[in-house]
């Protein structure tokens, strides 16, 4: 399945810093533990295990727990992006735990510094 996330999380999920993605909408109740999810087209990744919660509340419930996996640095902002991204109404949730590549990030999510 292919999945669309900013750049910014494409590049923290490629390095290893980002290993669950968040969805929400029952199109993501088939992603079972194993499937190959396509980020952005530019690269592949493992379902690892896959979390489903019914309520946001659930979701804010791991989330605090797992803030550091999603890709935020503190609870708090993880929690406020949520909720400027997602509404109860779109339940139910999704929380895929994902392999990383454990690579370096591609030459052109790198930044251009040069050793001389």
């Amino acid at each position: 399945m292919l999945l669309f996330t900013k750049k910014l999380y494409a590049d923290l999920i490629w390095s290893g810093r980002k290993t669950i993605e968040i969805r929400a909408g029952s199109r993501y109740r088939h992603i079972a533990e194993g499937r190959h999810l396509s980020i952005n087209g530019h690269f592949k990744v493992r379902a690892l295990k896959t979390h489903r919660f019914d309520t946001l509340d659930d979701l804010h419930l791991f989330v605090a727990k797992n803030f550091h996996a999603i890709g935020f640095e503190c609870n708090e902002t993880a929690i406020f992006a949520l909720s400027q991204l997602y509404s109860a109404s779109q339940a139910p949730f999704f929380a895929f735990e994902i392999e990383s590549p454990n690579r370096n990030p591609p030459e052109e999510h790198q930044s251009s510094a040069i050793s001389s």
